[in-house]
């Protein structure tokens, strides 16, 4: 199963409707911050938002548990967790929840971390970078394991 990953948009629209608008991938995922960017959930079979810090008018919860590939997911944006100053509080309660893999996001930084058996992935922000470029990633979940690819646009 390939996702992408997407975070902390905010108002980047015309690059997030070029993702969309390739395809390459089985679910698209937005962890909050820029989900009203998401106007065009018709280009996308499958797609998970949540509401970050960010999107007053989101319309979507803080956070959502879901299964693929036989994998329990967590995503959220990861402000209620204090993300930015370590991910010990989000480990504790995706241990609780007993999830296998976490997307989040707010950092702004591109991260992938396994603790304790637990995936913890934050794609970075699609926000554009010094070079004109939107950060996105790719990650691919199979039987034998969890591997991730960069992109921009």
């Amino acid at each position: 199963m390939r996702f992408c990953l997407v975070s902390d948009s905010h108002g980047n629209r015309g690059k997030l409707e070029t993702v969309l608008e390739k395809g390459d991938y089985d679910y698209f995922f937005h962890m909050g911050d820029g989900i009203n960017d998401l106007g065009l959930y018709s280009y996308v079979s499958q797609v998970y938002a949540v509401s970050g810090n960010c999107d007053y008018f989101g319309g979507e919860p803080n956070e959502k548990i879901i299964t693929l590939c036989g994998k329990k997911i967590l995503i959220t944006h990861g402000n209620r967790y204090g993300v930015k100053s370590g991910l010990g509080i989000l480990y504790d309660y995706a241990r609780t929840i007993g999830v296998d893999i976490v997307f989040y996001g707010h950092t702004h930084r591109q991260q992938i971390d396994n603790i304790g058996g637990i995936y913890f992935v934050n794609p970075g922000t699609f926000k554009k970078n010094d070079r004109g470029e939107s950060h996105y990633l790719y990650l691919n979940i199979t039987e034998d394991g969890v591997t991730s690819e960069d992109a921009f646009v």
